[in-house]
């Protein structure tokens, strides 16, 4: 996520390929960063209809799931897939310059200038990041998430870039995953609106009783 609005609200189309077929989903996420400065998350599925009225949140006590079969809200990890390869931590936007990252090495590659980072935090969910982007404008292209044991988890590539009020951000992305040869999710933003958004949108406790 690359837009610089304290709050944000964006509706998002998902296809996921699988080798025995195809499914879509549309979500609903909305950003936003409090007055202590802290980053809050939240992700509601609006289709398809076996999943619509699931909630993923995302606050500084953790990363919660709920659904309707859920008596209360679950602590998941922000590695928990939300639909297709995308995770958590891939829809909520990686956030490689509030200090969770650091830079560890730098070397021209095909397409641009590759930027390995090296997680700050043991929490975070990908411990490295190896990100090409464009030499100019110094935006990602692509980047490849690693594990904690070093493992490739998934390649993304940012096919698409748009405007909002100044701000450019990735409208549409590929995820492909390491691990199942033709796994790959495509995320594309139908709409996005920077807008006031309540505290309580991201409290875990009111889940369920909305």
């Amino acid at each position: 996520r690359f837009v610089h609005a304290d709050t944000l609200g964006m509706t998002v189309d998902g296809v996921a390929q699988r080798p025995d077929g195809t499914d879509q989903a549309l979500v609903q996420l909305f950003f936003k960063t409090n007055e202590a400065g802290e980053e809050l998350f939240r992700l509601e599925f609006l289709q398809p209809e076996e999943m619509a009225g699931e909630v993923f949140v995302t606050n500084p006590e953790g990363t919660f799931l709920w659904n309707p079969d859920l008596v209360t809200p679950l602590k998941v990890s922000t590695r928990q897939e939300v639909f297709g390869d995308a995770s958590v931590a891939e829809t909520a936007g990686i956030r490689f310059a509030n200090g969770d990252y650091a830079v560890a090495g730098r070397q021209d590659v095909e397409g641009g200038l590759e930027v390995t980072l090296e997680a700050t935090d043991p929490g975070v969910a990908f411990q490295t990041a190896a990100v090409v982007v464009d030499p100019e404008t110094l935006q990602p292209q692509r980047m490849r998430l690693f594990a904690l044991g070093g493992e490739p988890i998934n390649d993304v590539a940012f096919e698409a870039y748009a405007d909002l009020d100044g701000d450019a951000y990735a409208a549409r992305q590929q995820i492909a995953s390491r691990f199942v040869e033709g796994n790959q999710t495509l995320l594309t933003i139908t709409n996005i609106e920077a807008r006031p958004l309540d505290d309580a949108l991201f409290d875990h406790t009111q889940l369920g009783g909305e």
